[in-house]
């Protein structure tokens, strides 16, 4: 501003900053810092909300998800279901047993109080401990997923300016698919406690959501002390752009100071021969 209409004014201008030291910033990044520090008047933005997916991941490391989850073994019925090699298939064939009145779910045959105290002993307390735990678990790994689904929804659908909201989607739909298999294993678990599982790890799939909402955290962080100190930013801005314009006239400017230079140097030898004449 001031020196558009007067190349006199604008050669003034650069003379004066030829000593410039502001910090030299290429083109583009002038051109779109001046859009937010000389376009509309800019606003504080809200930062994005972090995420909490600690005790989501802390699940895949449960120690009853690898454990064979098994009856009592000195319990004389223990033999039959070992050679069966199917405890789960047993467990399973005990609730309908308990509703039919001790027939057999499998033969239909009645069966002798002493076959309901064995099933009784097999599955000991250690057995419905472990299978409440197996329970706890598939209740509480669907609670915490659906609530960090639903914390990620709601960043979506309002992401702010400065986040890459395609790329936490693309990272969104991965994390979606691990949750969902690792629902499903959890439920086979529960299903048949006697086969160890194991989860899809979803702990890098969380660093790359945490790394792009911080990313756009930082860049919200130096926007609004932008906005607050919106003054000084353009001064700094304006001194950058002129800091700039120096460096593209650099080849110019040593022309005309070393021209400059030997002119005055002239006149003063000049001035010499006039005094002594």
């Amino acid at each position: 501003e001031g020196v558009r209409n007067s190349s006199e004014k604008f050669k003034d201008r650069v003379l004066e900053n030829t000593k410039n030291t502001a910090t030299l910033l290429p083109l583009d990044e002038l051109t779109k810092k001046a859009e937010t520090v000389f376009g509309r008047t800019p606003v504080v933005e809200s930062m994005v909300r972090t995420i909490d997916a600690e005790q989501l991941v802390a699940h895949e490391s449960n120690p009853i998800l690898k454990k064979r989850v098994i009856g009592k073994s000195d319990v004389d019925i223990a033999a039959l279901i070992n050679k069966l090699g199917n405890s789960d298939w047993v467990k399973e064939g005990r609730d309908y047993f308990d509703e039919n009145g001790k027939v057999c779910p499998f033969c239909q045959q009645a069966t002798k109080d002493s076959f309901a105290k064995s099933l009784n002993e097999y599955f000991d307390e250690t057995f419905l401990l472990d299978s409440k735990s197996i329970r706890d678990l598939a209740i509480n790994y669907k609670t915490d997923s659906e609530r960090l689904q639903q914390q990620l929804s709601q960043i979506i659908a309002a992401p702010g300016s400065f986040l890459d909201v395609a790329k936490l989607k693309e990272e969104k739909e991965l994390l979606d698919s691990k949750l969902i298999i690792n629902t499903q294993r959890i439920a086979a678990k529960n299903k048949e406690s006697s086969q160890p599982v194991e989860l899809e790890a979803i702990g890098n799939v969380i660093a790359a959501i945490t790394a792009l909402i911080s990313t756009a955290n930082d860049s919200i962080d130096s926007h609004n002390r932008m906005v607050k100190n919106l003054s000084s930013e353009k001064r700094e801005l304006t001194t950058q752009v002129w800091r700039f314009v120096i460096e593209e006239l650099k080849a110019d400017i040593a022309d005309y100071q070393a021209k400059r230079e030997n002119l005055n140097k002239a006149v003063v030898g000049l001035r010499g021969q006039i005094q002594l004449a």
